[in-house]
């Protein structure tokens, strides 16, 4: 009788083991998010249960944050973060490889000209402005000479405009100054 069992629970064991195998096999055909290698979701569509295709993106072309492919929200809002070939075709280093950062300068002009005491505040306000601030392609064409003046006055400099401020950034992504916006329309 024991025999018997023993033989049984060995059966099972196998079974069980070769089962697992097919099922590892099965699975194996799919990536991570579920999509197979002719990016086709397990589910049978282009799209996985939540309605995103193989690069991110939903049927209207948003990815999950709410962008586009060319860095624009549901809103218009362009945003570096989400479109760093242009920040790199900019002038900017690539953000991942060189964080937003203040100099001593960048700093004293934050607390002066925006109010801003609190060193994490400011430099949360420098990553907006980095995120969200406005360059010379993205101003008026009459305004843009402004621009390129104060990037030709700090010798190696990207010039973003946001919330009424002018932030001077280096190209390895160093806030250098702040200046109130008087000149230059939007």
């Amino acid at each position: 009788m024991e025999y018997l069992a023993l033989f049984l629970l060995a059966i099972f064991i196998v079974l069980f083991v070769r089962h697992s195998k097919q099922q590892g096999k099965r699975d194996s055909r799919y990536d991570r998010r579920g999509f197979d290698h002719n990016r086709i979701h397990r589910n049978g569509t282009r799209f996985d249960d939540d309605g995103y295709d193989f690069y991110g993106y939903d049927i209207s072309g948003y990815d999950r944050y709410g962008y586009t492919v060319c860095g624009r929200n549901a809103q218009g809002q362009y945003d570096r973060f989400h479109d760093a070939t242009s920040a790199e075709e900019e002038g900017f280093c690539h953000i991942s490889r060189h964080p937003v950062t203040l100099t001593d300068h960048a700093i004293e002009r934050l607390r002066e000209r925006l109010g801003i005491l609190d060193y994490r505040k400011m430099h949360q306000q420098a990553l907006l402005a980095y995120r969200y601030g406005k360059n010379k392609r993205q101003i008026k064409k009459t305004s843009a000479w402004v621009v390129e003046e104060i990037e030709n006055k700090h010798n190696n400099s990207v010039v973003l405009i946001y919330k009424n401020f002018i932030y001077v950034f280096s190209k390895n992504n160093v806030l250098i100054t702040v200046y109130k916006n008087d000149r230059i329309a939007l």
